[in-house]
């Protein structure tokens, strides 16, 4: 539905066309804040593996939120992720949030452990 509310006829028929004429694959990402302070911007990556588990491309995800995101709250991000999917099959692809800036101007950043990560298995 977001497609159709968003892109013209002419670039969801271009979008098809580059998929080898299948409708595009959306990545759709749900973070939540469960700190207590709220969230100026969170940087997150994507990373899809084949299936026999080895990673193979990462796409950077950055919120672009008008609005903090308070504490309990969720950011939703929707990336069309058809090329990675492409390239990789169908494996997995695994979330994880790297860095989160704080409306007070203070950071967290993960040191390398992929501590706040969701694996999940790509469904067509």
């Amino acid at each position: 539905m977001i497609d159709g509310l968003t892109k013209s006829p002419l670039q969801r028929e271009v979008e098809r066309i580059q998929n080898g004429g299948k409708d595009p694959h959306y990545l759709d990402v749900r973070l939540r804040n469960t700190s207590d302070r709220a969230v100026r911007a969170i940087e997150a990556f994507s990373v899809y593996a084949n299936l026999m588990g080895d990673e193979a491309s990462q796409q950077s995800l950055l919120s672009q939120n008008d609005k903090p995101i308070k504490p309990g709250a969720e950011f939703r991000e929707y990336a069309v992720d058809s090329a990675a999917l492409q390239a990789n099959g169908k494996g997995d692809v695994t979330v994880y949030v790297n860095r989160v800036r704080f409306e007070d101007g203070t950071f967290w950043r993960d040191n390398g452990s992929r501590s706040c990560a969701l694996k999940s298995n790509i469904r067509r």
